[in-house]
């Protein structure tokens, strides 16, 4: 079933489609990179960088990749 959410999201995705992050689809570090857009991930990665230097937060959403 995951794969089949994963074919649905890339089509959903290929036409400009965003998903809600917490859902049946896990995403990867790069799949949050791409649904935050380049400014956005960039402005995102330095505010974690600078507010989370220990990586605390979100372990378990991997958005900076495994560990956090």
């Amino acid at each position: 079933m995951v794969a089949s959410n994963r074919v649905l999201y890339e089509r959903v995705r290929a036409v400009g489609g965003k998903i809600y992050p917490v859902s049946a689809l896990p995403f990867t570090a790069a799949d949050w990179k791409d649904h935050f857009g380049p400014d956005t991930w960039r402005q995102f990665a330095r505010a974690k960088r600078e507010y989370d230097p220990n990586n605390i937060l979100t372990p378990g959403v991997a958005i900076f990749g495994s560990g956090d």
